[in-house]
């Protein structure tokens, strides 16, 4: 059977595991969550398995511990066109086990593990501007049970783009959980020694 195609990213894929969905869609309205269609295809060598398990701290409440979410909203230097240099084989390993460990967090279907892929500055953009999202709706889908059953995601095929000057790494990828398939274009930050993601390019 060929794979259906969607016009989300893996943030969109998050949302599935939120009980509530008000606060994913007001972001997919606002475009911070949109990815790109994606050609149906076989795994490459490119291709990611999930690691064994999960581990990159849950989210805890309240959401930045107490900070105001407007106070995390500076706007990181814009990825898109931003020149890119090689990445040396130590960072291609950390980042490719980074994204090993974001799929096992997001096979979880817990909310607070699935949405700690994230960081906490994109977090910050997507849901704490109260002109564009209500944050306390989605700090009440975080404590939503795990969805059952937790979809299984792998990532078919991925490149990394190059580093950013600022230390971010830009990386395309292909995501499917069964006969969907989807597509991201996404820049990685390390955090605390993770990669999470902090943008979404669309």
């Amino acid at each position: 059977m060929r794979p259906s195609v969607h016009r989300v990213s893996v943030a969109t894929s998050a949302c599935r595991a939120l009980a509530v969905g008000a606060a994913c869609a007001v972001a997919m309205t606002a475009g911070a969550l949109t990815g790109s269609a994606a050609p149906a295809q076989e795994a490459t060598p490119g291709a990611i398995l999930p690691a064994a398990s999960c581990t990159i701290p849950p989210l805890t409440l309240p959401l930045f511990g107490g900070t105001p979410a407007t106070a995390l909203l500076a706007t990181p230097a814009p990825a898109e066109g931003a020149a890119l240099a090689p990445v040396d084989a130590a960072t291609e390993t950390a980042v490719r086990t980074g994204v090993a460990g974001i799929l096992a967090c997001l096979n979880t279907g817990d909310p607070t593990q699935t949405w700690a892929i994230f960081t906490r500055g994109y977090l910050a953009r997507t849901f704490g501007n109260p002109e564009t999202a209500y944050l306390p709706a989605f700090e009440r889908a975080l404590d939503a049970a795990p969805a059952d059953p937790a979809p299984v995601y792998v990532i078919q095929s991925f490149v990394i783009d190059g580093q950013m000057a600022d230390g971010r790494v830009v990386v395309a990828l292909t995501l499917a959980a069964g006969d969907e398939v989807w597509a991201d274009r996404l820049v990685l930050a390390e955090v605390d020694g993770r990669w999470l993601i902090d943008a979404a390019l669309i």
